[in-house]
């Protein structure tokens, strides 16, 4: 397995995941971001993406920088292309070029058909915002490398994002909307970073899908992460994911089987990552 590791988005939810994983395998992590890392910088400044490959000289790069909120995308569609998308033209050539494995962390907001069934890495996308378009396109930028892998996830942690807004407004009975006919198959960035150089390590590449097992609707989710808190959630709404501004897909759930298959073990599944999410400390 490769020894000096360049993370992109270092200081993110799921980058601290990967310098920690990385660092407790023995190996070197070099963090990036846009402050309070090994090398600050812009991602979106190619020359400086550039120079840090130059400077820092990785085995290996993981890239999970990327703006993730899908109603800013859609106000700055150019910015949306600038952040998730421009970079992996230059870090697929860099791969290419050095013969040097990219880890591509990638998103599931692709599918508007199938409910709750989990969908395969070849199921047909359909792209119905500026996130979903940016996301998608820079898979195809980082697959023109032999060596790339490919992420599709939906991570959760109760550090920042998703997973923080559940556990602060279940422990404040904060006023909630529970989506029921959204469904994804979230798994916690612990996980996340594990399976991925995991993965890694068995030399994978191409598109995998990398969740947990099973497939809920967001309110589902919401109602086991309460259960495990011992958290009685009498006083939520449930309602529907139309209700957001920007549309969404939202038949996200993934099927992990090729995963599974090429690990040789199963995936945490959805009761799993709702304790690990509970028990994490805010």
């Amino acid at each position: 397995m490769s020894q000096r590791w360049l993370i992109l988005g270092a200081t993110g939810l799921l980058g601290p995941c990967f310098v920690k994983e990385i660092k407790d395998r023995g190996y070197q992590a070099i963090t990036a971001a846009r402050s309070n890392a090994d090398v600050c910088f812009d991602l979106s400044d190619q020359s400086q993406l550039h120079q840090t490959l130059e400077d820092t000289k990785p085995d290996s790069v993981i890239n999970c920088a990327a703006n993730i909120y899908v109603d800013l995308c859609e106000n700055d569609p150019a910015g949306s292309y600038l952040l998730n998308t421009r970079p992996l033209s230059t870090l697929a050539d860099w791969s290419r070029e050095n013969d040097k494995p990219l880890l591509q962390v990638s998103t599931d907001h692709y599918f508007t058909q199938g409910g709750n069934n989990p969908q395969s890495e070849d199921a047909p996308v359909d792209l119905v915002n500026e996130y979903a378009r940016s996301k998608y396109l820079a898979e195809h930028l980082a697959l023109t490398a032999p060596k790339a892998l490919v992420l599709r996830t939906n991570i959760v942690g109760a550090q920042k994002g998703h997973g923080r807004w559940v556990k602060e407004s279940l422990l404040n009975k904060a006023p909630m909307t529970l989506f029921m006919d959204f469904f994804a198959s979230p798994l916690h960035v612990q996980d996340m970073a594990r399976i991925s150089l995991d993965l890694a390590q068995k030399q994978a590449n191409g598109i995998y899908n990398v969740s947990s097992r099973d497939v809920s609707s967001k309110g589902e989710f919401i109602y086991a992460v309460a259960k495990a808190m011992n958290i009685n959630p009498d006083w939520v709404i449930e309602g529907t994911g139309h209700q957001l501004a920007t549309k969404r897909a939202m038949c996200l759930g993934l099927d992990v089987s090729k995963a599974e298959s090429t690990l040789g073990y199963q995936l945490p599944t959805l009761e799993e990552t709702a304790k690990k999410l509970a028990n994490e400390a805010l």
